[in-house]
């Protein structure tokens, strides 16, 4: 970032030191010219070696190198001089390169099924699944990626701090029949009762068992959206590979200078000729990861809906890595990974249009209505790793194609809150987070390093 931090060598020459004249012995009369003899008066001689400048209060300015200058293109004017510098003529100073750096990338990622969930089956053939939670699975959906960060401490550091989420994404899946009767829920709303023989307990609508309005219907249908979002603040510092925001000196080959402004941006750095190929920056920080899941099964107007948030707080470690293939092209990877508080969160509801469903049963949940939430705390894992290939195409700018995986661990689905037993407000309160999920597609976007 300064531009003192490393500076090219000057293309002016060493000023050479201006040597004094010695003294003049006057010439002796010539014998028989009839002129005196003069003999001049002693004067004390101070032997001054040639090559040890005397000071001097009008120094000669120093002559300009004829040599070709090389153009560092770092945004300067020629009546501008970094600390440090030159300024002469024509000659560019070395400036300091901008502190800031920008991205953005597309993204479209898919969510990896869960184990299947049968909801309706053949009234006929219990056996012949009709209606389950792989049919809503969720498709390829977009969504976008930005990021933005500054270098500090001689381009040492860096803080960086992105965004990314995906569009709301919606599943859709029915289950129909000609005839009312051939469909047949496999939720257990209702459950003979251990208490008073021939009783149905459990979630009643008025005092129709929910069962009995789900199976009298001609049509299940079951909905399904999810919806991602995640914020990083990271400190990055560079290792392996000389990655550090510091300008190099050019090297020249044949007598012609490499040119700056002629040569793309590094991945890492924003001066190529690295000394090594292989760019290694290392990343620690926080990170917010939310996921929120919400089903909702439904036959004309009688639902049952479950609505989940896992929101995860902690913090991540993680290494980019750029190993550069050619001038203009490079691999790269960036993998993290961390210990997460996962506060999930969770709301579920049976009923229809205008009421809510009712527990009826022997237990202590008598008559309540079937309206919940619940939260709980615990511990999460999130790994991530994205690898791809980018392509330095301009002064500053990279262009860049991935693919992206992210794995969690002690997630709350909307799926895994159905209860056993609808007659317990506590399992129906309850939250189980011991869910996984697998996020992985492609992302393509670009970078700009100042």
């Amino acid at each position: 970032l300064s531009p003192s931090c490393l500076l090219p060598p000057s293309t002016l020459p060493l000023a050479q030191p201006r040597m004094e004249s010695l003294p003049t012995v006057p010439a002796p009369g010539l014998v028989g010219s009839g002129l005196p003899l003069v003999t001049p008066e002693p004067v004390t001689q101070v032997p001054v070696p040639l090559n040890f400048p005397i000071p001097d209060s009008d120094p000669v300015p120093p002559t300009p190198s004829t040599t070709n200058s090389v153009d560092l293109d770092l945004r300067t004017t020629s009546s501008q001089v970094a600390p440090g510098g030159y300024s002469h003529g024509s000659h560019r100073p070395l400036g300091s390169p901008s502190p800031w750096f920008f991205g953005a990338n597309a993204l479209i990622l898919n969510l990896k099924d869960q184990s299947d969930r049968v909801f309706t089956s053949s009234a006929l053939d219990p056996s012949n699944r009709l209606l389950g939670s792989s049919d809503v699975g969720m498709p390829s959906t977009g969504g976008y990626e930005l990021g933005i960060g500054r270098y500090f401490g001689c381009g040492k550091y860096a803080l960086s701090a992105s965004y990314w989420g995906l569009s709301p994404a919606e599943s859709l899946a029915t289950a129909t029949t000609a005839n009312p009767g051939f469909l047949a829920t496999n939720l257990p709303f209702n459950t003979p009762s251990s208490v008073v023989p021939g009783v149905t307990e459990g979630l009643f609508i008025g005092a129709t068992p929910l069962n009995d309005v789900f199976n009298s219907t001609t049509e299940h249908r079951l909905n399904r959206q999810r919806e991602f979002n995640n914020v990083e603040l990271n400190l990055n510092w560079f290792a392996l590979g000389g990655a550090a925001r510091q300008p190099l000196a050019p090297n020249c080959n044949n007598g012609q200078c490499w040119r700056l402004s002629e040569s793309p941006t590094g991945s890492s750095a924003p001066w190529f000729q690295t000394p090594s190929r292989l760019r290694l920056s290392l990343f620690s920080g926080v990170r917010w990861f939310q996921f929120q899941d919400e089903l909702l099964y439904s036959a004309n107007d009688a639902y049952y809906r479950n609505d989940v948030r896992n929101d995860l707080w902690g913090f991540q470690s993680g290494s980019n890595t750029h190993l550069l293939l050619t001038p203009r092209w490079s691999l790269w990877n960036n993998t993290n990974a961390g210990l997460y508080n996962n506060r999930s969160r969770l709301n579920t509801a049976a009923g229809n249009a205008t009421s809510l469903a009712t527990i009826v049963t022997s237990g202590a949940g008598n008559g309540t209505l079937y309206d919940y939430e619940g939260s709980r705390n615990g511990a999460a894992f999130l790994g991530e790793t994205t690898t791809g290939i980018a392509w330095h195409f301009a002064r500053g700018w990279t262009a860049n194609l991935g693919y992206r995986v992210l794995g969690a661990s002690g997630i709350a689905s909307a799926q895994n809150q159905i209860p056993v037993d609808f007659r317990s407000p506590s399992q129906a309160s309850s939250v189980d987070a011991n869910d996984s999920l697998i996020l992985h597609g492609v992302t393509i976007g670009a970078t700009y390093n100042f």
